[in-house]
């Protein structure tokens, strides 16, 4: 029996949020579902990339609308099926669906809330890459410019460090890429769950 494929990260929401039909083969782009199937992919994840530049006070809501397109993507297709649960990718595992799971590219999409990460959970976001190209005040980037300071004076703030542990409490799973380096052993040694890069 042939191996079958799990990929963490696509970007291809924004194609979907442009109205392109993912169902079909379109071109100049990697992921849609003929290639999802005759690639072998069981499980995708859809990453809601946030751009660093979005306004702090727009991130949350560019992030749930990102979020619906996902959801309505993954119920548009009887070989398709949103994956939360190990559960749930056995079952992909085991049939010939294409498994689709959430994650959040850049942490700026909870804006500094404990109750907004709480949210995105609740809507089955399993994975959230912490920082993208530009410091936040709880994180330090690696291509962050300018100095990165913190209330406790290291890389991953006192708020940091109080996200990274309801992120364990909640199962999901940080994504340390873009954190810098001293960041990344903040977070190794904070986390009590496993971390992906």
């Amino acid at each position: 029996m042939a191996h079958k494929v799990i990929d963490l990260h696509c970007d291809s929401v924004f194609y979907i949020m442009e109205g392109k039909d993912l169902l079909k083969p379109v071109d100049n782009i990697h992921v849609d579902l003929p290639r999802l199937k005759a690639g072998r992919v069981a499980l995708q994840v859809f990453a809601v990339y946030v751009p660093p530049d979005t306004e702090k006070d727009k991130a949350f809501h560019f992030t749930e609308v990102g979020i619906d397109a996902i959801d309505v993507f993954a119920k548009s297709h009887e070989d398709l099926a949103l994956v939360e649960t190990a559960a749930e990718l056995k079952n992909i595992l085991s049939s010939e669906k294409v498994g689709i799971m959430l994650a959040i590219e850049n942490g700026l999409a909870i804006e500094e809330s404990l109750d907004k990460l709480n949210h995105f959970r609740k809507r089955k976001v399993r994975i959230m890459t912490l920082v993208h190209s530009q410091h936040m005040s709880w994180i330090e980037s690696c291509t962050g410019t300018g100095k990165f300071i913190s209330d406790n004076g290291r890389s991953l703030s006192s708020l940091g460090e109080k996200i990274i542990d309801a992120m364990n409490d909640l199962g999901i799973i940080p994504d340390v890429s873009h954190s810098s380096e001293a960041a990344f052993w903040e977070i190794i040694k904070r986390s009590k769950k496993p971390v992906i890069a």
